[in-house]
């Protein structure tokens, strides 16, 4: 019981750090189209 109970808190740790991941991607995309959008504007 305690050996599920590790495998379900390193499941949700895992998740946590796969959503991380995916939202720090997520920014960067966001940002770097912003920039390349100010970039055509500027010129």
């Amino acid at each position: 019981m305690t050996f599920k109970h590790s495998d379900s808190c390193l499941q949700s740790k895992e998740l946590l750090l796969l959503f991380g991941v995916s939202l720090r991607l997520y920014l960067i995309r966001i940002l770097s189209t912003s920039f390349y959008y100010l970039d055509t504007t500027a010129l």
